[in-house]
């Protein structure tokens, strides 16, 4: 059973590279649109937001290619813990206008945390052990080739 599911879930070194492309990609693009609508917020509160964003998306990229992972995941975590609290605490201190806009910004950097992770935690296929079956076009030129 769990060579089975390894089968069906697991990923390539060019597989876990490509997902990692397309969900930075996808999720670096929906922050900035989340930025763009944070227009109301104070100047100096936009700007510790920025600098936490950053310290989150740094250590998120860590992560992954840290030997430290523990170190650099306890440091995400609390990262995001400061973040949220900031936001949660924003209530008060932003116009009720951007506090919507602040809540679906930690939304959608917890989200991506999770998708960072559970790619990286996912089984990678070693050189020489089968592949899952796709039945797609790589296996095609592969047995063409």
């Amino acid at each position: 059973m769990k060579r089975v599911l390894k089968e069906l879930v697991s990923y390539s070194d060019e597989e876990r590279r490509g997902t990692m492309v397309g969900v930075n990609l996808f999720f670096g693009a929906l922050l900035g649109a989340n930025l763009g609508a944070t227009e109301k917020l104070p100047l100096a509160e936009y700007a510790q937001l920025v600098i936490m964003l950053c310290g989150v998306i740094t250590s998120m990229f860590t992560i992954v290619a840290s030997r430290r992972r523990l170190v650099v995941l306890v440091t995400s975590g609390l990262l995001v813990w400061i973040l949220g609290a900031m936001i949660y605490l924003s209530d008060e201190l932003v116009p009720a206008e951007a506090v919507a806009d602040l809540h679906r910004m930690l939304v959608t950097l917890l989200i991506w945390v999770v998708f960072t992770v559970a790619i990286k935690l996912t089984p990678a296929i070693r050189d020489g052990e089968p592949g899952p079956p796709s039945g797609g076009k790589r296996d095609l030129v592969a047995e063409e080739g």
